[in-house]
């Protein structure tokens, strides 16, 4: 069966044909969010139980340069050249025929990331053959990018959401994919919310 895949993985990738992109959201105040006294490790910057409406995470995966080579094929030389330091990842099991990957990455400078973040969105959060995407806003996680792509795959409705951005020099990525029936968008901008909340503005603790 053909069905809906992200085309990159964005940061690092661990299953084939997925990327990490960012997106604008649904509404809401951008409100004011207390900034994290203690540091945030990359491993608590994705997606955790509960978060998500649906779908159980992973324990998230620690990635060095040499595992994100391994995952995508790129040489450590390209990732040093975007910046790439480290990433974690945790997968999303969910519904019959879904997938769903959160991802965080750090990288060498702010503008780093947010250049991770902008070519993540451009590779995941564009249309494809059957499926059209769609910008929606996320103005309550400081420059992010969304999108809505929606479309029928094999005589089934299938929407996928995807969401990037960057925090720091972090490069965060959320991706879902479902049959249409059984995933709401609310409820991926809601888990996009979770984890910029959870790390929005704080320090990372010093690679191992």
């Amino acid at each position: 069966m053909t069905r809906p895949t992200r085309r990159t993985f964005p940061l690092i990738a661990t299953l084939a044909a997925v990327t990490l992109v960012g997106g604008c959201g649904d509404g809401g105040g951008a409100g004011t969010t207390a900034v994290p006294s203690v540091a945030v490790p990359l491993s608590e910057r994705v997606v955790q139980g509960g978060d998500l409406a649906g779908f159980t995470p992973s324990a998230a995966e620690r990635l060095d340069l040499a595992a994100i080579t391994a995952e995508n094929g790129v040489t450590v030389a390209r990732l040093r050249e975007r910046g790439i330091r480290r990433a974690a990842v945790a997968r999303l099991a969910g519904p019959p025929d879904a997938f769903g990957i959160s991802a965080a990455a750090e990288l060498e400078t702010a503008d780093d990331a947010r250049a991770e973040a902008a070519r993540l969105f451009r590779e995941n959060g564009s249309s494809e053959p059957g499926l059209t995407a769609t910008p929606i806003a996320i103005p309550d996680i400081p420059g992010a990018a969304a999108a809505r792509k929606s479309g029928r795959r094999d005589g089934r409705e299938y929407l996928a959401i995807e969401v990037t951005w960057a925090d720091g020099t972090v490069a965060h990525e959320l991706f879902v994919l479902a049959r249409a029936a059984d995933l709401r968008e609310a409820d991926v901008l809601a888990a996009a919310r979770a984890v910029s909340a959870r790390s929005r503005g704080a320090s990372l603790p010093a690679a191992p």
